[in-house]
């Protein structure tokens, strides 16, 4: 969906701008200017004369028609929304968007960078202000000041302040995606809401969290490394598919209840590698290095064919009725297992 489609939101300026109503203005304008200015001052100032000023007023009217285009939102052939660095600090990137950051995202649509955004002063880079959202970074790096260095990392800069973020409370914002791109040097990375995407993103230097997002969520294929709190942190019922979480001050990966935790790389986080809810699926994900326990999750989990290795706690511990079969548990300073009334396979 485009930044320019019909949703019941969008603005006059972008429906002016379709292809279909492009035309409208200067067709109107030949019918309407044409026919009738030219003949109307006629008859007041006499046949010559009415036709300069008719001719005058038309090329007035299509410079004004010229400058509006111009003035108007960037839109790519393809109609998606464009975002860079002069439109965030000079124009706004498109309606609803004032000059200097955040850009301001406030309708559903399509979204692309075309150009790295930095902002100095990190308050924040990109606002997200409305639900059914794309935001392509096309490659391209959000980014800040902060830096980070050390394990567990320590960063210098603000902790206030966001990269890419939806508007407080995060879950009244859901179906917003973001991917293919970098996030670095902010006191946040990407926070979103309800039913949201992030993938192909990689995240570091963070002074506070990696990746958070509400219930019934998705990461995938991310990187998050050097982040003084958690790497990435999900709600109840999601899924943390293919990602490299590394080197955390907090946790390495945290869901709530009925997630599911596949095929993730966990190492050198400050406290609990993968840390789940009650009835979650943790399965053939590779957990090292951890200072603190490797894998802990609630009761009714399944555990399996994960590799938990050289961990300074507990290799793996889990709540009652937990199924752990078919992993390798090895090297763990207290420890294979803290489990109570854990099943094991």
């Amino acid at each position: 969906v485009s930044a320019g489609s019909a949703w019941p939101g969008t603005s006059a300026t972008q429906r002016m701008l379709r292809p279909s109503a492009r035309a409208n203005p200067a067709q109107g304008f030949r019918s309407g200017r044409e026919g009738l200015v030219g003949p109307v001052i006629a008859s007041i100032t006499g046949p010559v004369v009415g036709r300069e000023v008719g001719s005058l007023l038309k090329l007035l009217s299509l410079r004004s028609l010229c400058f509006f285009l111009l003035a108007a939102p960037a839109l790519a052939s393809d109609g998606i929304a464009e975002i860079n660095q002069a439109c965030a600090v000079s124009t706004g990137c498109f309606s609803g968007d004032p000059p200097g950051f955040p850009v301001s995202i406030v309708e559903p649509g399509s979204y692309r960078l075309t150009g790295n955004l930095v902002n100095d002063d990190p308050t924040g880079v990109i606002l997200i202000l409305s639900s059914y959202v794309t935001l392509d970074l096309a490659g391209h790096e959000v980014s800040g000041p902060i830096t980070c260095a050390g394990t567990p990392p320590g960063c210098t800069g603000s902790a206030l302040g966001f990269g890419i973020s939806v508007d407080f409370p995060y879950r009244a914002r859901h179906h917003v995606v973001v991917r293919n791109g970098t996030v670095r040097g902010l006191p946040e990375a990407v926070t979103l809401g309800e039913r949201a995407t992030v993938e192909d993103v990689h995240v570091d230097d963070i002074n506070g969290s990696g990746i958070k997002v509400e219930s019934f969520s998705t990461v995938q294929r991310s990187t998050v490394v050097s982040t003084n709190l958690v790497g990435i942190q999900r709600a109840n019922v999601g899924r943390a598919t293919d990602n490299i979480v590394l080197c955390t001050g907090g946790n390495g990966l945290y869901c709530g209840d009925g997630c599911v935790v596949t095929g993730n790389a966990v190492s050198e986080t400050g406290q609990v590698g993968i840390w789940a809810g009650k009835a979650a699926q943790i399965e053939g994900n590779s957990v090292t290095l951890i200072r603190g326990q490797g894998i802990l999750a609630g009761p009714g989990a399944v555990i399996k064919d994960n590799s938990v290795v050289d961990n300074t706690s507990f290799g793996v511990r889990a709540g009652a009725g937990t199924l752990i079969t078919g992993n390798t548990i090895r090297g763990n300073s207290s420890g294979a297992l803290g489990c109570p009334s854990a099943g094991l396979g």
